[in-house]
């Protein structure tokens, strides 16, 4: 397993962790990381897939925490504080606190195959999926979160690796809820096409990552989202010439 680095001086005072699943095989971690020298008090609230809160649980993080001591603190079972979770959730997690300097990743481990997903600070407008595989696992899942209290209107696109937009749908996230669908169900029409980027457009700003493995989850691997700056955009979808019609020759 690996996990992206993020820096220490970033301060917000929400963070995302947009794909959280227990049970059914699943055991999530939460690990935060205080690098500054005072302790935080930061609210750690699980939301399920469709907005409703889970569970909350208000912690303090002491001073400059070591990695260990914060896998035993935010290791989420089936009993958290002496409160009993669901056994099952597909949902997301929402970490608050004062805007202060705050790391963190979840920890997907399923047994078979583990990833991290790590903690985001903003939420985008439009965004950029590098890594998709549809010809065969892994397979590519697309995960958007809408925290907004308005439904997100999506305009996503499949460009392919030689800059032509391969296919385009129009999807929506209703507000606050958790958007998990693989690429094949948003894209039905590219099915068996391999490489390219996926090209995203919202009304809302959404926080979001691309979940990759197998139908077996013996490969499991997060790609987090690109920023797409403003002048960036999906080429229109150009129609291919066809012959429609052979007229006979004339003499």
């Amino acid at each position: 397993m690996f996990a992206a680095g993020q820096a220490v001086d970033q301060a917000a005072s929400v963070r995302v962790a947009p794909h959280f699943i227990s049970g059914n095989g699943f055991d999530p971690v939460l690990v935060l990381s205080n690098p500054s020298a005072s302790p935080i008090a930061a609210t750690v609230t699980l939301f399920s897939q469709t907005g409703g809160a889970v569970h909350s649980s208000l912690s303090t993080l002491h001073p400059r925490m070591s990695w260990f001591r914060q896998m035993a603190l935010y290791r989420w079972t089936h009993e958290h504080h002496g409160t009993t979770l669901r056994p099952s959730v597909n949902g997301w997690l929402r970490i608050d606190s004062p805007n202060v300097a705050l790391n963190g990743l979840l920890i997907l481990d399923e047994g078979q195959g583990i990833t991290a997903v790590p903690l985001q600070t903003s939420a985008l407008d439009r965004m950029i999926y590098s890594q998709l595989s549809l010809a065969q696992p892994p397979t590519s899942r697309l995960v958007l979160v809408n925290p907004s209290d308005i439904q997100a209107a999506l305009d996503v696109s499949l460009v392919k690796q030689d800059g032509t937009t391969a296919a385009r749908t129009a999807i929506a996230v209703p507000a606050r809820t958790k958007l998990s669908s693989l690429i094949q169900d948003v894209l039905p029409q590219v099915a068996g096409q391999d490489g390219g980027y996926i090209f995203i457009r919202s009304s809302v700003a959404l926080y979001g990552v691309e979940m990759l493995g197998d139908t077996g989850t013996q490969f499991l691997a997060s790609v987090p989202l690109a920023r797409a700056s403003d002048g960036v955009a999906a080429n229109p979808i150009v129609a291919t010439a066809a012959i429609a019609r052979v007229e006979p020759g004339r003499t």
